[in-house]
């Protein structure tokens, strides 16, 4: 961890910063700070040592993402509230990553549309903007063949074609509710594209927390979820 060179978010990512500060939490005065780690990317090392029990990161609750905010914000919801309400945890954080991933390569290519206005244009894009082009280090990366020799006799293999098998249902379960929306224009066509779908899937899989406390939801965490490194 010497040689990994210290990350200013107030500097390489100013409206990162600012969207936490918005939010709650003060940067700046964490215990913790965000460094490119050699080999991990990027993640959070302490500023100082840390004593046993010594509580290093609290983070307000606006700045978690339920299952029930991607379901109030998705631009889905004036027409699909219902349906967002019934599906799993990880379905609607998916379904609201890959929304928000399409607005964000809208604003960077330059374009408008009248839904990027609506109520979830914006409000979470610094965070999507923050997270990596491509989820690393899940079973998702691998192809079948992969997976099977690789893994082959060991224990998780089983573990590894569950998960496989969960993320291909989900993408499926998801289907009838992305062609109602697309039929009756709610969604440009391409919004939920398969690439957008697995990026979203890799996240969930990779960033994502059960939260005991809240009735065991599913949630992100964002700066919190920079800590997803090796320790």
């Amino acid at each position: 961890m010497c040689s990994s060179q210290p990350l200013q978010l107030r500097d390489s990512e100013p409206q990162l910063t600012k969207w936490l500060q918005d939010r709650g939490y003060a940067v700046e005065q964490g215990k913790l700070t965000a460094q490119q780690l050699p080999g991990q990317g990027r993640g959070l090392v302490t500023k100082s040592p840390i004593r046993r029990g010594e509580l290093v990161l609290a983070v307000p609750e606006q700045l978690v993402l339920f299952p029930s905010t991607a379901a109030k914000e998705s631009l889905l919801a004036s027409t699909f509230s219902d349906q967002l309400q019934q599906l799993p945890d990880w379905s609607l954080l998916a379904l609201f990553l890959a929304e928000q991933r399409y607005l964000l390569q809208l604003q960077a290519a330059g374009s408008t549309t009248g839904n990027s206005s609506s109520s979830s244009g914006g409000t979470w894009q610094p965070y999507i903007a923050s997270l990596p082009e491509i989820p690393v280090g899940t079973v998702l990366d691998w192809t079948a063949e992969e997976v099977e020799s690789l893994l082959a006799g060991s224990g998780l293999l089983d573990k590894a074609n569950t998960i496989r098998a969960a993320a291909e249902l989900l993408q499926q379960d998801l289907q009838p509710l992305i062609a109602q929306a697309k039929e009756q224009g709610v969604c440009p066509a391409n919004m939920f594209s398969r690439t957008n779908m697995e990026w979203a899937v890799g996240i969930c899989l990779s960033r994502s927390i059960r939260l005991d406390d809240q009735h065991g939801d599913i949630v992100l965490v964002p700066f919190a979820d920079f800590a997803n490194h090796d320790t």
